[in-house]
């Protein structure tokens, strides 16, 4: 199973439905969506959370589409499995490539 998380720090109502739309559209409808606040005290700072249980990171095909939309709306795409404990990211406003990690189990995907 794999989460996609998109967040930004700057979200608004148009941003967000936006980017659910779109994912939505591009992979089909997410098993669990979830809207996380990032930080409390920043009403437009929060995470939109998309579930797949069909998808590992080596077979999901959609990370081409996911990345010309994070640089287009200047949002951040994370791709996290949960069976590997490994996510691939893509930070807009930093190297235009997919950074794959070992992260370890995390709580706010679960």
């Amino acid at each position: 199973m794999i989460t996609i998380d998109i967040y930004h720090y700057a979200f608004n109502d148009e941003l967000k439905d936006s980017c659910i739309e779109f994912t939505e559209s591009l992979i089909g409808s997410s098993a669990n969506l979830r809207v996380l606040k990032e930080d409390e005290n920043d009403p437009e700072s929060y995470s939109i959370l998309f579930d797949y249980a069909d998808y590992n990171l080596e077979d999901f095909e959609f990370y081409d589409e996911l990345r010309d939309f994070a640089t287009e709306n200047e949002v951040v795409v994370i791709v996290y499995d949960h069976d590997s404990k490994t996510r691939k990211g893509f930070w807009y406003d930093e190297e235009d490539e997919w950074i794959t990690q070992e992260i370890g189990e995390q709580t706010q995907y679960q």
